[in-house]
This record gives structure tokens, sequence and C-alpha cells, in this order.
């Protein structure tokens, strides 16, 4: 029979040592392969009653340096700021804050045909020159900020292209933010990006572009207007390898007008809408393939378990898709956008 070997305090906090050690390697693994939220360097704040360090927005960007590589917070206090604002290419990791939706509004009232300060005088005015927010930069975020076209309300204005903004950045993400317009009012045209719990107003062709986003339980508001219906989004793809989409998520679809879901501004456009309430302002027939009708059976227009008045499909087009529970995971998981983390790295990470 073999001896016994004592067991004493010095061997139990050897081990003790040895198994924290072994945790703690653990944790470094794991932390290492999620992303964490990121840190603010620095706050700069704009008030527009001068008790800030700028009384402009465009100027709080503009102080931002050139290439910047760490995350910048622009708080932005309540008032509205009668400005075109411009992200630029070379200013990325900008994240700005304001004091909610409602008190905090960027506004502005270009349109196609435009001068620069709102006026008329510029036919060569293009769309993508109308928008009162513009980002280019990739590595942005905005929270509690209202962006606003005001040319539409403007009694007599004629209807045209004129955008609240305008996103050609990859990685951006907005949280509580407005987009009020009447034609064109967010351009979701090029990148990766993430809306939840947003508030987007228009009539026509008001979420358009070539964009791969989630619309994450944001409420889409159909204008009233003299014509008889209008048009919810409007989604460019053209390369059938591209993965861009619209998908919008437990959204609210309501208003005072009448409106399709989307039609085909691009020959392979895809849009779902995925367990969306929908109120009576959706057309019965739900989507338009805008003189592209030879362009049918490329488009991936579809619903799914979406409610309300306005979600009866029997009288939908009948070449609109019906998406299989794959292609529905697929586009409705985070993973669709943020395969690679980027969004979970972002300052404020997960807090909506």
């Amino acid at each position: 029979m073999s001896k016994l070997i004592p067991f004493s305090g010095h061997h139990l906090l050897v081990y003790l040592l040895a198994f924290l050690t072994f945790v703690n390697a653990i944790h470094v693994c794991v932390s290492a392969a999620r992303p964490t939220s990121a840190a603010i360097s620095r706050t700069i704040t704009v008030d527009i009653a001068g008790r800030g360090d700028f009384t402009s927005v465009q100027a709080a960007i503009d102080s931002v340096p050139i290439g910047n590589t760490q995350w910048v917070r622009i708080f932005i206090k309540r008032g509205t700021y009668r400005e075109k604002v411009l992200v630029p290419q070379s200013r990325p990791f900008i994240a700005m804050e304001g004091e909610g939706a409602g008190m905090t509004v960027i506004q502005w009232g270009d349109y196609v045909g435009s001068g620069g300060s709102g006026g008329g005088g510029n036919p060569k005015r293009r769309t993508a020159d109308t928008g009162t927010f513009a980002l280019w930069a990739d590595n942005f975020v905005a929270r509690g900020i209202t962006f606003e076209n005001a040319y539409s309300r403007v009694p007599g204005n004629p209807q045209t292209q004129a955008m609240a903004a305008l996103l050609e950045g990859d990685m951006a993400a907005f949280y509580s933010c407005g987009f009020v317009g009447f034609q064109d009012t967010l351009a979701d045209n090029r990148g990766r990006h993430y809306f939840r719990d947003c508030y987007i107003e228009g009539f026509a062709d008001f979420i358009f572009g070539s964009g791969q986003s989630i619309y994450d339980r944001c409420k889409i508001w159909v204008s009233r207007s003299p014509k008889p219906y209008g048009y919810i989004t409007a989604h460019g793809r053209n390369d059938p390898q591209s993965p861009g989409a619209f998908v919008f998520n437990r959204c609210t679809v309501d208003g005072e007008g009448l409106a399709y879901l989307g039609r085909s501004w691009g020959t392979h456009p895809v849009v779902l809408f995925y367990k969306t309430y929908m109120s009576k302002v959706v057309h019965p027939l739900g989507w338009d393939p805008f003189n592209k009708e030879e362009q049918e059976p490329e488009m991936a227009f579809a619903e799914k378990d979406c409610r309300g008045p306005g979600s009866d499909r029997s009288g939908r087009v009948k070449w609109a898709k019906n998406f299989t529970d794959q292609e529905i995971q697929r586009y409705t998981s985070m993973s669709f956008i943020d395969q690679d983390g980027w969004l979970r790295r972002q300052p404020g990470a997960g807090r909506g």
C-alpha cells in the first residue's frame, strides 16, 4: 500500500493559483474573440446658445483631426441647427449625440435645382447635393438627433427630390434618430448601416439607395400627398452578387397617405419586411417593378409574419418572393451586417 502524502495549506494555495491562472487564460481568449465597446477619447459640445465649444455642428466636425483614429463624441445640445452638415471621408470615428430626436434637430431645405442656401438659382443641383446631412466617413454613430429637409414644409413648393440624409460611409449606426422629408428623405446609398428605434417620414422613394442595412423597430410614416400613392423604398441594387438589401425587422408602417412598400430602382433589389405592423396605408399590390417588368423574376421583394390591415397579401403582385426560413434567418440576423463585429465595437454598443 502506498504512503499518503500530507496535503498542506501550501499545496492548496498552489492548486488555487494554478486554477485562477487557467480561468484567467480562458477569460483572455474569450475577451479577444468578443469585440468590446470602444472608449470615447474626448467630447466636444455644441450649443446654439453659445455655452459650448462651438455653436455650429459643422464647426465641431471640422475640429476633428484629419485621419482621426480614436472615437470623438460630439454632444449637440437641444435646439434647431439651421445648417448643412458634412462628415467627410477623412474624419472617421465620430459619435454625434443629441438630447433627443424631438429636441436636437439639424435642418436645411435644399432641393433639386436649388441654390446652395436652400433657395433657387442653380438648375444643376443634383439629388446627391440636397442632403441636410451627408456622411462619407466610415465608423460613425448618431443618437437622439433629427435630420430634416424642410423644403416640403413650405406651402406651394412643388414636389421634388429633397434629401434629409445621404449615407455613403460604411459601418454607421443610428439610434433613436429622426429622418424627415417628403421625396428621397433617406439616401441609404452605400455601406453597412444599422437603424434602431428611428423615425423615417416621407412619401416618394423616401428610403432609397443600394445600402446593406437593418432597420430594427423603426417607425415608417407615410405623409399625406395630393398624389394617389407613393413608395416607401426604392432599392438600387444592380449587381446580383452585391450583399445590398433593406431589412425591416419588427417595424411599424403607418401614416396619412397610401404607399407601395417599394419599387425597383435597380434591377436586382432586395427588400424584406419581417414581423412588421402595417396599417391601411400600404397599397394592396405591395410592390411596383418601376417599368422593369422584364426584371420581375430578379426582384427579391418579400414579407414574412407581418400583421395589421396592410399586411394582407391576398392582393399582392404575383411575382413577390416567398423567402425560405434559411433566407429569413440570413437577412434578419445581425451577422448580415455585423459579421466582423464592427457594430459591437462602437462606443455605447448595447445602449440602444
